[in-house]
């Protein structure tokens, strides 16, 4: 399970090749690989809306700058 800030975001399926089975030793670092993954998920979002967020501001600016010089 991904978790964020105490939410859960998705999940991560995890594949292991060959014939050794997984170990109650390999559980840590798939939780600090799980933890990883969600924290890039979360940056990426607030990365989008933030770039979001700034598009639209500017496009507000030139809009008031447009309405002023008329």
């Amino acid at each position: 399970m991904l978790l964020v800030h105490g939410r859960r975001i998705g999940s991560l399926t995890l594949r292991r090749s060959g014939d050794r089975p997984w170990d109650p030793s390999d559980h840590p670092l798939v939780e600090e690989l799980a933890g990883h993954a969600a924290c890039a998920i979360d940056q990426a979002r607030q990365w989008a809306s933030a770039r979001q967020e700034l598009a639209l501001r500017g496009a507000m600016l030139r809009l008031l700058s447009a309405i002023d010089t008329t």
